[in-house]
């Protein structure tokens, strides 16, 4: 398949931006493993420090969201949920078993 990457949005040749989600989702699923680390699930850490961390997140996932929100495949949009919902978790100290 056929892509282009400008301004740091992944575009395919038919507008679908599911390149961009796997590709988006795979940086944000190594900054929230390397986040875990420096914030396990006991002795929480400060809640501004954990806001602050989950926002690097959440910033590299919603960026150009103006541009692909309307055109983001369902399987892409589901990449993205899956991160989000981990940093969620890390943020509130919560185990993966949490719903």
């Amino acid at each position: 398949r056929r892509q282009v990457k400008y301004l740091g949005v992944h575009i395919d040749s038919k507008w679908k931006f599911s390149e961009h989600a796997r590709i988006v989702s795979e940086k944000a699923s190594r900054i929230v493993q390397g986040l875990s680390r420096i914030l396990p699930n006991i002795n929480a850490a400060k809640p501004t420090k954990r806001k602050l961390l989950s926002n690097v997140v959440h910033s590299i996932m919603l960026y150009g969201c103006p541009l692909w929100v309307d055109d983001m495949s369902t399987s892409g949009l589901a990449l993205l949920c899956k991160v989000q919902r981990r940093i969620c978790l890390r943020v509130v100290s919560a185990y993966c078993t949490v719903s």
